[in-house]
């Protein structure tokens, strides 16, 4: 039949209705696949808050029942990150805590990074409370300048001349691979060795993946050593890191070797991973080879190649107090690499660290432990890692007093 004038106003309303309908839907699927886009692409920053930072009851306790155990010195010497270079901006200051050491980190308006002793030699003023004058920091109190290159102080506003032993320590720091690293040696010697610089970090075309920050109450030598501990990693690490309780239908398959390096890297040592996640027996997935090369006491590259990710996991271990370690982790991929496959990655990594930390925490330091032969390589990473120790540094005991005083 013909449609009157009515018909086709309701028709024309339909239409419209129809027409805002689906542009309706259309912006609904595009944010939603925007927010999935911003949540896979988004950097990870993985922060574990640990018990004890959320109850200081909880470690007092843990200490109490802790048996410490006969531990070598909780100070190697070597190169520690301290920061992260984007913790410091220029012309500011930073207070650090680190190896026993009250300490402040500046950059100056020409980018350039010192680290000095906290506190003026005048009468004792916090530097950090100071600022920052072309490469001087100055302190709050009476206006002392204090160079950073070699901590002399190069003017006292008040004075007619300066003192000769108006100075502060002055510690070699190396900025490097997105971190700040101070090197630190209980007798005072210069570095004797240097981080490689990982080209990616710095490459336009790689991707930043993100970050984990994780404390740890142990010695520094327990996180290394895991590197020649092979079979901790069945122990430990088989079960499917998101679900755990699915047990031998999906697991995780290592083989793992470690060796300490030759001259003239006899500082480093490295451990090559292959791992495969097995289905049924049968089927393997996220296959990869790993090769994590340990430089010095505290710093670790690890190099990841599979299938749609490759890139490097820059691991830092920093004792911030005798037995309480900050890892600290970056991961960047190249440009070829599936984002949101390496953030899988990186979260899986931090998931397995976590399972060792909850071993740590609570475990002892053994000097002469019971081991069988496939336990080798654990003796050969103790006498590797004995390197980094001289013979005055300071004990556990030494450590203890000084920070009660």
């Amino acid at each position: 039949r013909t449609c009157g004038p009515s018909d086709k106003v309701l028709l024309a309303v339909c239409k419209v209705l129809g027409i805002t309908m689906v542009i309706s839907w259309l912006y609904v699927v595009i944010v939603v696949a925007v927010c999935c886009l911003y949540f896979l692409y988004r950097p990870l920053n993985r922060i574990k808050a640990s018990p004890w930072q959320l109850s200081p009851q909880w470690v007092n306790g843990l200490r109490r029942k802790k048996r410490v155990g006969n531990v070598p010195p909780p100070f190697p010497n070597g190169w520690f990150a301290v920061l992260e270079s984007k913790e410091l901006k220029r012309r500011q200051i930073k207070n650090i805590d680190v190896l026993g050491q009250s300490l402040v980190v500046f950059r100056t308006i020409s980018d350039e990074v010192f680290i000095v002793d906290s506190y003026c030699p005048h009468l004792g003023a916090d530097l950090g409370q100071g600022c920052v004058i072309n490469d001087t920091i100055e302190c709050p109190f009476h206006e002392w300048k204090f160079r950073g290159a070699d901590g002399k102080c190069v003017d006292i506003p008040y004075a007619k001349s300066v003192p000769e032993v108006a100075k502060i320590k002055s510690w070699s720091c190396y900025e490097l691979n997105g971190f700040i690293y101070m090197w630190y040696h209980v007798e005072g010697d210069g570095p004797k060795w240097f981080p490689p610089e990982i080209p990616m970090v710095t490459d336009p075309s790689s991707a930043f993946v993100g970050r984990t920050e994780h404390t740890v109450l142990c010695h520094i030598q327990d996180i290394p050593e895991n590197g020649a501990d092979i079979s901790h990693l069945t122990a430990i690490h088989s079960e499917f890191f998101l679900l755990p309780q699915i047990g031998q239908r999906l697991y995780h398959n290592w083989e793992a070797s470690w060796t300490p390096c030759e001259a003239p890297e006899r500082y480093c040592s490295q451990m090559t991973v292959t791992h495969s996640l097995v289905l049924f027996d049968k089927f393997r997935l996220m296959n990869m080879n790993i090769t994590a090369k340990q430089i010095g006491p505290g710093i670790v590259h690890l190099r990841f190649m599979s299938p749609g990710c490759s890139g490097y996991l820059i691991q830092n271990v920093t004792p911030m107090g005798p037995l309480e370690q900050r890892i600290v982790q970056h991961f960047y991929v190249s440009s070829r690499s599936i984002v949101p496959y390496a953030k899988l990655i990186l979260w899986g990594e931090a998931l397995m660290l976590e399972r060792d930390i909850d071993v740590w925490n609570k475990k002892i330091y053994i000097s002469r432990p019971i081991l069988v032969s496939e336990d080798r390589q654990i003796s050969k990473h103790r006498k590797w890692y004995s390197q980094f120790y001289s013979p005055n540094s300071l004990s556990l005991e030494d450590v203890r007093q000084t920070l009660e005083w």
